[in-house]
């Protein structure tokens, strides 16, 4: 396990986290706050380790109580420059674009692939194997049952699309 505190050469802060750093990659400029990260999935008939950890990219904060769960098939991935907030849950094998913001709450089930620049509402429940395309939005208390289209904006339970991301991608397309 890591301990905590600040790491110059990679300029990383770790805060009172689990880390399993058997099988977690940590690219630099993180900060990790009270969460755990890389230990074994919530899968019946699953014990031990994953077998393909947890890849995390470069400057993202990990909130407290954030969970990041080890993969299965693949190893879970976040991306760069990521925002996870407090209570947040990634499942295994899930894989996290870049500049995604997840606001607190907001979980994961496993084999989900996030685009670039999604944000997440509180209490969002994202369901397995779902794909959210760049630019999404995710309204709070949203339950995600399909695949969201890029720059869709979605809730409800189940959350449906109401119109497009317009701000977003006039943003990115520029």
């Amino acid at each position: 396990m890591l301990t905590e505190g600040y790491d110059e050469r990679s300029n990383l802060y770790i805060g009172n986290c689990i880390i399993a750093k058997e099988n977690v990659v940590i690219g630099s400029n993180n900060e990790f706050y009270n969460c755990s990260i890389g230990l074994p999935p919530e899968q019946r008939g699953h014990s031990g380790f994953g077998a393909y950890g947890v890849e995390i990219g470069d400057y993202n904060v990990f909130r407290e109580y954030v969970t990041i769960h080890a993969g299965l098939e693949n190893p879970t991935t976040i991306g760069d420059h990521n925002f996870l907030m407090i209570k947040s849950h990634i499942a295994h094998d899930t894989i996290l674009g870049d500049y995604v913001t997840i606001s607190p709450g907001a979980c994961f089930a496993g084999h989900c692939i996030v685009g670039d620049h999604v944000t997440i509402g509180m209490n969002a429940s994202i369901h397995q194997r779902l794909e959210i395309g760049k630019g999404a939005m995710i309204g709070m208390g949203a339950v995600v049952t399909k695949d969201v289209e890029p720059y869709a904006k979605v809730y409800g339970n189940p959350a449906k699309q109401h119109g497009f991301n317009e701000k977003k991608r006039e943003e990115l397309d520029e």
